[in-house]
């Protein structure tokens, strides 16, 4: 496991959770949408 300097490491990990907040935000409001869709899909069936 290699060696990082701090700040480089903060920059690294602040900028990835922000990524990963963002990306985790969407996909959870995709897959909810896309659930609710299925389920109305598979009612109206």
């Amino acid at each position: 496991m290699p060696h990082h300097p701090p700040v480089l490491y903060q920059i690294h990990t602040s900028w990835y959770g922000s990524f990963v907040e963002r990306f985790g935000r969407v996909f959870l409001l995709s897959a909810c949408t896309f659930f609710v869709t299925c389920s109305q899909d598979r009612s109206f069936v």
